[in-house]
């Protein structure tokens, strides 16, 4: 059962919505999207005195790692980034092997477009942050 619904949202999330020789729209990149949105937000949430540059540089980090994680996972290497990851607890192997069951290797045209799309939403949530105060006051 929990198989059959691993293999169901792998299959959904590959899914691709448009694709041409230079560009590719899956619904990971839907997935991306909400992680560099999300992720900027905690880090000005949380780093909030670093500098914005310094922001951006630490969203690209944290773009580019989830790459390589579904890379070494969709290589099969996922154990391998396990020993980087020792502190994360049983939980956290848990999730990360859950998770890791759902990525299938991508081709470098979508791998570009992930990257560019958390940083597009990264971005774009900086951009709501300081221009509206509906943004501002969550932090």
């Amino acid at each position: 059962m929990i198989n059959s619904i691993r293999i169901w949202i792998a299959e959904l999330l590959h899914t691709v919505i448009y694709e041409t020789d230079y560009f590719f729209v899956d619904y990971w990149s839907l997935i991306h999207f909400i992680a560099g949105f999300l992720m900027m937000f905690l880090i000005i949430k949380f780093f909030n005195k670093m500098k914005d540059s310094s922001k951006f540089v630490l969203l690209f980090a944290f773009v580019v790692f989830w790459e390589i994680f579904e890379l070494t996972s969709a290589g099969g290497s996922i154990y391998l980034l396990y020993g980087l990851l020792d502190g994360v607890g049983p939980l956290g192997v848990k999730f990360l092997e859950i998770v890791s069951s759902w990525i299938v290797l991508e081709s470098w045209l979508d791998i570009i477009y992930d990257l560019i799309i958390g940083m597009f939403a990264g971005g774009l949530y900086y951009l709501f942050h300081k221009n509206f105060k509906v943004f501002s006051r969550l932090h």
